[in-house]
C-alpha cells in the first residue's frame, strides 16, 4: 500500500502562517495537481475551510469531529486511526500541519517542495530526516523571487 505525503514546506519546514501559505508558486500548485491526479487525499479541517469546492479528479477525504456537514464532494472521516487501517488506494496525506504530525508515521513516500528561504512561519511539517531518506531532487526553480526544488524522500528499511 503507497501512503505519502505531499506538501511544500520552507527551509525550516515551515507550511503556513496565521494567513495561510505565504507563498504562491503556480509551478507547485500544478505539480501536486499532476502527482495526486487520480488518487485520494485526506486533509485537516483547515486545509478543508481553505478549499471551495472538492479537488477535481481525486476523492477529498476530511478528517475533523464530524458536527457540522461537509460541502457536497467532501467525504468526513471522523476516525483518523480506522481511516488509516483500510486506506484508499492512491492516498495523499494533504495537509496542515496537524494532520501530518498524526499521519507520517503511515507514510512510505514524501513528496517535498523545498522552498531555500525562511517565510517565517508558524505551523510546520514534522521532522523527517531520521525515517526518510531522499531519493530524487529537480533542479533549482524560480518563480515568483522564490527558489525551490520538488524532492522526493522515501522510508527507511
Amino acid at each position: 500500500m503507497n501512503i505519502r505525503a505531499i506538501a511544500a514546506i520552507d527551509k525550516k519546514r515551515g507550511l503556513a502562517n496565521e494567513h495561510g501559505i505565504p507563498w504562491k508558486l503556480p509551478g507547485d500548485i500544478a505539480y501536486v495537481r499532476e502527482k495526486t491526479q487520480g488518487g485520494a487525499v485526506i486533509m485537516g479541517y483547515g486545509t478543508y475551510t481553505e478549499l471551495t469546492k472538492p479537488l477535481v479528479g481525486r476523492r477529498s477525504f476530511v478528517f475533523y469531529d464530524g458536527m457540522e456537514p461537509l460541502r457536497e464532494g467532501f467525504e468526513a472521516v471522523t476516525d483518523l486511526v480506522e481511516f488509516m487501517k483500510n486506506p484508499p488506494d492512491n492516498l495523499w496525506l494533504f495537509g496542515g500541519a496537524g494532520l501530518f504530525a498524526q499521519t507520517i508515521q503511515y507514510a512510505n513516500e514524501l513528496y517535498l517542495t523545498q522552498l531555500k528561504e525562511d517565510f517565517e512561519c508558524t505551523k510546520f511539517f514534522p521532522e523527517y530526516r531520521d525515517d526518510f531518506e531522499l531519493s530524487w531532487e529537480s533542479d533549482l526553480q524560480r518563480e515568483n523571487e522564490v527558489r525551490y526544488t520538488f524532492q522526493i524522500w522515501k522510508r527507511k528499511d
